[in-house]
């Protein structure tokens, strides 16, 4: 199989670092129920390692973002008290 062609999916150039402050949860977010146990050892990862897969958001507004993909990173980030995350924004 020929890879020459394919790009990742995160590049640096597709990636950047916004506020937590401009990220809202998403009222369609499809999960309701996060794990008590794996949150805290997302939890416990985010406070070691930080971040290590941005979210995905789309814009909402100026400097305002909804986040679309990564809720439980998001709030394993508010815990920690991270006070910005790497996020794709997509549209």
């Amino acid at each position: 199989m020929d890879n020459k062609n394919t790009q990742p999916i995160f590049s640096s150039s597709a990636c950047k670092t916004i506020s937590l402050d401009q990220i809202s949860p998403s009222q369609f977010q499809p999960r309701s129920y996060f794990d008590g146990t794996a949150m805290a050892e997302l939890t416990a990862s985010v406070k070691q390692h930080g971040i290590l897969q941005p979210v995905i958001v789309r814009p909402v507004g100026e400097n305002q973002y909804e986040l679309v993909a990564g809720e439980r990173r998001y709030k394993a980030a508010k815990t920690v008290g991270l006070t910005e995350i790497p996020v794709v924004v997509r549209w």
